[in-house]
């Protein structure tokens, strides 16, 4: 349904906007499609469409509770390059990297300390 919706709004000459971009979004994970979501966030952003700082950390902390680090760090990276450094919090980088240490990317003891909230 959410990918049929981005396929005509355009076609009706309805923008999408990043408000409904999130919406959609959110809408999938809460019919537990997380993949879908992750595929429609990478569509959306070939259509040029610019997501809110938001949208991408809502798509961080998804991917981390799906067990998708590696999504979850390109997601991150994605933010970085659109927004800037600044765009990027200590709490994503946190987030990303407990995630990376739980699926065995990276190992406990090769940071200072874990406490991800």
């Amino acid at each position: 349904m959410q990918d049929e919706i981005v396929e005509k709004l355009p076609k009706d000459g309805i923008p999408l906007t990043p408000q409904m971009v999130h919406c959609l979004l959110e809408g999938m994970k809460n019919n537990h499609e997380p993949e879908r979501a992750i595929l429609l966030f990478r569509d959306i952003r070939k259509r040029g469409v610019k997501p809110r700082i938001k949208t991408y950390n809502f798509l961080i902390s998804m991917c981390v509770e799906n067990r998708e680090p590696e999504e979850a760090f390109r997601i991150l990276l994605d933010l970085k390059q659109a927004e800037g450094e600044g765009a990027v919090t200590e709490h994503s980088w946190w987030l990303v990297l407990e995630a990376c240490a739980r699926n065995g990317y990276v190992y406990y003891s090769d940071v200072d300390c874990i406490n991800v909230v």
